[in-house]
């Protein structure tokens, strides 16, 4: 008796299909159907050779890869004096770094005090830009967090981007945590808007020219002449010369202002004058140092400054819209009636 065979019909391989996977150190390799070609054959010893003679080379690669991903600097704002106006997120630097650089004669001391006792503190204040990036390119090794410190807001008058460029060369990664500058705690200190309706709707933060040179086009002048609040930094020391170039950009001498000596500290001084008595109250306080200006029509209407002038100074401000019952938003409805 004949036993009939069971017969298996394979589906013909398309061309193109993958036929193989690449071994770990392989390229994917895709083909027809047919035996390799002597050519195909010499390429594979190749690839094993290569794979073999580049062993330790792909395992330096590997750990390097490895480390990069552990050590890092963070660029991080310690906030314009009080040690609780940092931010949560820098908080939590300060707590994990392995070594924190810190500008010592602009940052509030206590900030070190969430640093864990193994951590190194190094006063950046003494130092020069080598220097820093010598102490950095120290630690550079698996599991590191180095924090760099800086007063205020590390992108205003911070001197970030020499220190980045450093590290770039070097192949050291980096990331920010924001701040908050003194103009803010200024006006915080203040109970002040920089952008009241009517009044000003813009905040030019600015310099005097001194050891850091300012572009023409940037004058006191020319930003005084567009009537806006304006933050006025290191310029402590040339209140009179200050003075001088805002009247002579378009403010009137009897435009409020205000000098905020270490805004948020626990000996922070804040005065509200105009801008023609801007050195006299600068002279009379002792102020030389550490200190923001602020200028506009703004200042009059802060907590201090509706002291300071008569209902006639005040430029009267319109209310914001924002809140005003017939505007509406995605978020609230016009009131009925209105």
């Amino acid at each position: 008796m004949t036993t009939a065979r069971r017969m298996t019909v394979r589906e013909p391989r398309k061309p193109g299909k993958l036929i193989r996977t690449a071994s770990r150190n392989e390229h994917f390799v895709r083909g027809w159907n047919r035996r390799p070609s002597p050519r195909a054959i010499s390429l594979k010893i190749l690839i094993y050779l290569f794979s073999f003679m580049n062993h330790n080379v792909f395992i330096s690669f590997s750990a390097r890869i490895a480390r990069l991903g552990a050590f890092m600097v963070y660029f991080v704002g310690a906030g314009c004096g009080a040690a609780d106006l940092i931010t949560v997120r820098g908080m939590r630097l300060l707590k994990k770094a392995d070594l924190i650089i810190y500008a010592g004669s602009l940052v509030n001391p206590e900030l070190l005090e969430y640093a864990d006792e193994q951590c190194q503190l190094l006063d950046s204040s003494r130092l020069t830009l080598d220097e820093v990036i010598g102490a950095i390119a120290k630690m550079d090794s698996d599991e590191k967090t180095i924090v760099r410190l800086h007063s205020g807001e590390p992108s205003l008058y911070g001197a970030v981007r020499e220190q980045m460029d450093e590290l770039d060369e070097r192949g050291i990664r980096y990331e920010s945590c924001p701040g908050v500058s003194a103009c803010f705690g200024a006006a915080s200190s203040l109970n002040m808007e920089f952008t009241l309706p009517d009044v000003s709707q813009s905040l030019i933060i600015t310099r005097m020219a001194g050891k850091t040179a300012v572009p023409e086009a940037e004058s006191i002048e020319s930003f005084a002449a567009h009537h806006a609040s304006m933050a006025i930094y290191l310029s402590a020391g040339m209140t009179k010369e200050l003075s001088r170039r805002l009247i002579a950009g378009g403010y009137a001498p009897e435009t409020p202002a205000a000098i905020v000596y270490k805004a948020s500290w626990p000996d922070e001084k804040a005065f509200v004058c105009t801008v023609e008595t801007l050195p006299s109250f600068a002279a009379e306080n002792g102020i030389t140092k550490t200190v923001v200006i602020l200028v506009g029509d703004c200042v009059a209407h802060s907590g201090c400054g509706e002291k300071s002038f008569s209902t006639a100074d005040l430029h009267g401000y319109s209310k914001s819209r924002l809140y005003a019952p017939d505007f509406e938003t995605e978020f609230s409805k016009k009131r009925d009636g209105v």
